[in-house]
């Protein structure tokens, strides 16, 4: 059975409306969250659902109150669960179910209710007022009619990376004969990162790692590479990373120090950054001193 966002939310409110004994905000948020989550994957039937992601998109600090909203949201027949987490390292693995039981008269009824309430006592309120016409109300009518006519052009919103990574494919300049995507190195950072949940999940799972080694792997993996070892398509440099993630977790957790951060650069870094700064002051120099 296909499912998409509205059938779903629609589902699930015209429950809440006619169990408002049982509905707490956290189900909302919960449940909202994972049809979201699920969108972005192309809805999976079945997919990783980590705790402290959705805790921090949520906004929840307290475990045990997200682990009983979703705890509810099986119970009631929303959410399945298929596996259980069983370590740090490892998800829980959810399905979305289209609960049928929800009844639908009752939200329907109360929202007709009300509209016809509202539109009666807006239309009862109603006087219609007659305006005498000269040259400034007449100008001010041709310039709304005018602006009437004026079209916009929409703003695209992309729901998933994989969306937006299909439509930069489309307008992405030609390096080759295939169409390719490059990003920079910035937002490439960002992706592997913050956005690819599944790289991140199984890397750490497979890998043995923590989430704070596998975002030191990626610092480590774009200073090496560089932003000209950047310049390809996103889908090669993900796959160069995972090769290279799982050849070099020794060095990566050399780089970590005590702080847990990368360590500094070299002095010899230090002055080769230095000197690219302070060329443009040393050619400015030597300018003016050959005009005067």
């Amino acid at each position: 059975m296909k499912m998409n966002s509205y059938e779903l939310s629609r589902s699930f409110t015209d429950w809440c409306f006619s169990n408002p004994e049982k509905v707490k905000p956290i189900h909302y948020a919960i449940y909202f969250f994972a049809i979201e989550h699920c969108n972005r994957l192309g809805w999976k039937y079945k997919f990783g659902f980590p705790s402290q992601m959705v805790m921090e998109a949520i906004g929840v600090k307290n475990w045990r109150t997200y682990s009983s909203g979703l705890d509810e949201l099986v119970e009631f027949g929303f959410i399945e669960m298929i596996e259980i987490s069983k370590n740090q390292y490892s998800s829980n693995i959810i399905a979305i179910v289209k609960n049928t039981k929800a009844h639908t008269k009752a939200l329907d009824k109360a929202l007709s209710k009300h509209i016809q309430k509202h539109s009666t006592k807006h239309s009862q309120s109603t006087v219609s007022i007659d305006k005498q016409l000269n040259n400034i109300t007449r100008n001010k009518e041709q310039e709304r009619e005018e602006s009437t006519h004026e079209t916009f052009k929409p703003t695209v919103i992309f729901t998933s990376p994989e969306i937006e990574n299909q439509e930069q494919r489309k307008v992405a300049p030609k390096e080759s004969e295939n169409e390719i995507v490059v990003y920079p190195i910035g937002e490439i950072k960002t992706r592997l990162s913050e956005w690819e949940y599944e790289l991140i999940e199984n890397s750490c799972k497979v890998l043995k790692i923590t989430v704070e080694e596998y975002k030191a792997g990626v610092d480590l993996f774009l200073y090496q590479q560089g932003d000209e070892g950047m310049r390809k398509d996103y889908t090669d440099v993900k796959k160069h990373f995972r090769s290279w993630l799982k050849n070099n977790i020794t060095n990566i957790r050399k780089s970590l120090n005590a702080n847990g951060k990368l360590p500094e650069k070299s002095k010899t870094e230090q002055i080769i950054e230095n000197s690219y700064k302070a060329q443009p002051i040393i050619e400015d120099y030597f300018k003016n001193r050959n005009n005067g």
